[in-house]
């Protein structure tokens, strides 16, 4: 084809690259015009999604980020971020809503968690036909909501990504494996014997260790003559009768991981359960109440949105090595051991400006991230937080301390506070 029928349609959203550990950077795109000419750049700024108490919320939050008092290193990044967004307009101006700040009783995560599961039945139990959305940050603390809104008797679709372990059935048949390999476990030995699956397999929690040897060697053998597969099968409906649904799905999910097992099979029961919690296991459903992570929940819209896990600093896991590029379209040209800080200082300069280029990256991909979450909800946008500490004068740089500058003049939230950032609480009638 001759130069002049050549095209390039390149599409993306620098607001959303929440990707960077696998390729996905925003700057990509800053390096295109560098790269090739006669480019016309056409925003994507017109939501198609939220009503304008939303959008109005997000143009307020992402247009003052820098208003955080102790952003120190972050503080660039934050304004290349800022800079770079472009206020949003909606074509459903016809959509009521509404958006909140809400802080906990106290300041914990287990109270923050706490109202939102509150929230959730409350909201459910009003509006029985919308969908609701809770976004985390964590797989772990998707199942944690999962479980306590089952808790209130609340059907709900659970999306992240959690090990098949986080259920104390499976727990139990994996404690079995454990003492089949180490019968001198004595905690796996209690956690049996105290179970519905001890007493149906006659453990005795007084049982001499001759005995619980001779059991673990029963165990052993069943394993060879039957396989893993029958074996867990048998276990399994022992126990389904003292669970409840999510067990027994969680159950059956063993079932299956232990035939898959039997394509590879070892002589250690151990090795067994290394590779049952190390299956990453699903349980969506058609439930209009839906638990995945922020990144999950990416290009997906839900009626209300429910924001329960945003106080945790922005940049919280601590990576083992750190990686230097010319520009963001070239292979890494450095790679170095992760230091704190108090090292980092001895380093040369060059070095030192590896270590905050890479810092400044992963900030501007948590603002991704925040973006994604804030920009989910067609009709209600609810961000739950821990309540200000007493006293608090350089609050840590986290999504909801960002935002709570953002969109208030920096004061004090008192626990139990619901604050109206946008819309009107009776949306729902409107």
């Amino acid at each position: 084809t001759g130069a002049e029928t050549t095209s390039l349609f390149c599409v993306g959203d620098q607001k959303q690259a929440i990707y960077g550990w696998r390729g996905g950077v925003a700057e990509l795109f800053d390096a295109l015009p560098e790269r090739l000419t006669d480019l016309r750049d056409q925003p994507l700024s017109h939501s198609f999604r939220s009503a304008p108490a939303v959008i109005e919320a997000v143009n307020r939050a992402c247009q003052n980020l820098l208003r955080h008092p102790n952003l120190g290193n972050a503080e660039p990044a934050v304004r290349r971020w800022q800079q770079r967004f472009q206020p949003h307009t909606t074509a459903r101006q016809d959509l009521p809503g509404w958006v909140t700040l809400e802080t906990a009783l106290e300041c914990t995560e287990e109270s923050v968690f706490d109202l939102a599961v509150r929230f959730v039945t409350e909201t459910h139990a009003r509006l029985p036909g919308a969908t609701i959305g809770v976004l985390t940050r964590t797989n772990e603390t998707v199942a944690l909501l999962a479980r306590q809104l089952r808790s209130c008797g609340l059907t709900v679709s659970e999306e992240g990504r959690s090990g098949i372990d986080d259920n104390v059935a499976v727990q139990l048949i994996l404690a079995l494996f454990q003492l089949a390999d180490h019968p001198g476990d004595t905690a796996a030995w209690h956690h049996v014997a105290t179970s519905p699956l001890g007493r149906a397999l006659g453990c005795h929690i007084d049982a001499a260790p001759e005995a619980v040897a001779t059991c673990a060697a029963d165990l052993r053998r069943q394993l060879l003559d039957d396989g893993y597969g029958l074996c867990v099968e048998r276990w399994a409906a022992l126990l389904a009768p003292w669970c409840d649904d999510r067990g027994v799905s969680r159950l059956r999910q063993l079932v299956d991981v232990a035939h898959d097992y039997e394509r590879h099979p070892t002589l250690r029961p151990t090795d067994f359960v290394d590779y049952a919690v190390n299956q990453p296991m699903l349980q969506p459903s058609s439930a209009r109440i839906r638990l995945m992570t922020i990144h999950k929940s990416k290009g997906l819209e839900f009626d209300v949105v429910v924001l329960p896990e945003l106080d945790t600093r922005l940049i919280n896991k601590t990576p083992k090595f750190i990686t230097g590029h010319p520009s963001p379209v070239e292979s890494p040209d450095t790679v170095i051991r992760y230091a704190n800080k108090e090292v980092v200082a001895l380093l040369p300069a060059e070095l030192q400006q590896v270590f905050q280029a890479d810092y400044e990256r992963k900030v501007e991909e948590r603002l991704c991230v925040l973006y994604v979450a804030l920009t989910r909800a067609r009709h209600a946008l609810h961000l739950l937080v821990k309540p200000s500490k007493p006293g608090e004068k350089q609050p840590p740089v986290s999504m909801a301390n960002l935002f709570r500058m953002a969109v208030t003049d920096g004061q004090p939230l008192p626990p139990g506070t619901q604050l109206t950032i946008a819309g009107r609480s009776d949306w729902a009638d409107q």
